[in-house]
């Protein structure tokens, strides 16, 4: 049977309740991860690793660090920016492995910071970036499914609510009044949906473009104007990168102090045999002579 009915009217009670709180979890989501955007692209210890990285990369036989053949140096100039640096070579940086076998680029690469900047070597537990593993799990795409699905319900409810009513005798005016309420808070949340996912849209792309420009990777094959489908792949596969890189330089941070104790303990032992033997010889000379 068609019409408004009970059940009707329990859906949309449900969802007036649960409505709001939805869109705000949405909207949240794409503040986080447009604050660590925000926060990678204003991130001095970020771009001292970067720098550094690419230095070594250039002084390596790899493709690491190459710059783009469309990078003019009036680009490469530009104080704001780190053009030339192809991020994806990150995560490749602990493949390069030294010639025992023992070590690796990125850990080498470690062992530098640690002697110029040390207050570097732990940015992957920075409070700024204890969402990026959060965030690689996310589908961005799904998100913006979210703001359709919300709307395409929102609607779904404002079309029953135009339905004939089925004859509930006496209560009739009630249902008549609770209609007209839930129309009326209805279209205020459709009207309050449309505007905030645009808003949120607006400023998440926005974020992304000037994350993307900043770290040199625009794809130009693109065109200016991409999809949110495309700049929602983009945004997923960088966050992956750099947590990828996070995680490999943590790991590379922690067995470079392992290998830097080992040599420290080495030395000491080494250190405290020859004062053995120097003291040794001086008692030895001292018998002598006495």
């Amino acid at each position: 049977k068609f019409g408004f009915t009970l059940g009707s009217a329990i859906d949309m009670k449900i969802f007036q309740k649960t409505s709001w709180q939805d869109l705000t979890v949405i909207k949240q989501k794409f503040e986080i991860i447009s604050g660590v955007l925000d926060n990678l692209k204003s991130c001095c210890e970020l771009k001292v690793i970067l720098k550094a990285a690419l230095e070594i990369g250039n002084l390596a036989t790899n493709e690491y660090g190459k710059y783009k053949s469309n990078v003019n140096s009036s680009q490469l100039q530009r104080k704001n920016s780190i053009i030339g640096f192809t991020l994806d070579s990150l995560c490749k940086l602990h493949e390069v492995k030294s010639v025992d076998g023992r070590s690796n680029l990125l850990i080498f690469l470690c062992g530098s910071l640690k002697q110029l900047h040390p207050e570097v070597l732990n940015l992957p537990n920075d409070e700024r970036f204890k969402d990026l593993e959060l965030i690689r799990g996310w589908s961005n795409r799904q998100m913006m499914n979210e703001f359709e699905e919300l709307e395409s319900f929102t609607e779904r409810m404002l079309f029953e609510l135009n339905e004939k009513d089925e004859d509930y005798g006496n209560a009739k005016q009630d249902f008549i009044n609770f209609k007209r309420d839930s129309k009326t808070k209805l279209e205020k949340f459709k009207e309050t949906l449309i505007s905030t996912r645009d808003e949120t849209l607006s400023h998440f792309t926005q974020t992304w473009n000037e994350t993307q420009s900043y770290f040199g990777q625009s794809d130009n094959t693109r065109g200016s104007a991409s999809s949110s489908i495309e700049i929602f792949e983009d945004v997923s596969k960088f966050m992956t990168t750099m947590w990828q890189f996070f995680f490999y330089f943590d790991s590379a941070v922690k067995v470079e102090q392992e290998t830097s104790s080992k040599r420290k303990q080495t030395r000491t032992k080494t250190d405290s045999k020859d004062s053995l033997k120097s003291n040794g010889s001086s008692s030895s000379s001292s018998s002598f002579i006495d």
